[in-house]
């Protein structure tokens, strides 16, 4: 496959276009992170999004099976060592 000199120039024309129009919207993109003023109604419709960060944690927890038997165990053994001594025929200490 022979290189082309003219088809490479006109490549390297063509990539150098964006490049260029790049650094000369640098002074525009400047305008993009300019401060503005506070608008209450615009901030009102933007406020709220349906994401819930615990939810979006339990439901990814639920899936983890290891884990929720690991938690239910945790609450078991927990429950037996309050539950033990209230047991009929166990020996209290006081």
């Amino acid at each position: 496959m022979a290189f082309n000199k003219k088809r490479i120039a006109a490549i390297a024309d063509n990539l150098e276009e964006p490049i260029l129009k790049s650094f000369e919207s640098e002074f525009a993109r400047a305008e993009l992170f300019a401060r503005t003023g506070l608008n209450l109604e615009k901030a009102e419709q933007t406020a709220y999004s349906g994401y819930a960060y615990w939810k979006s944690t339990l439901k990814i927890f639920r899936r983890n099976k290891v884990g929720v038997f690991c938690l239910l165990l945790i609450i078991t053994i927990l429950a037996f060592t309050f539950l033990q001594p209230l047991l009929p025929g166990q020996r209290t200490l006081f």
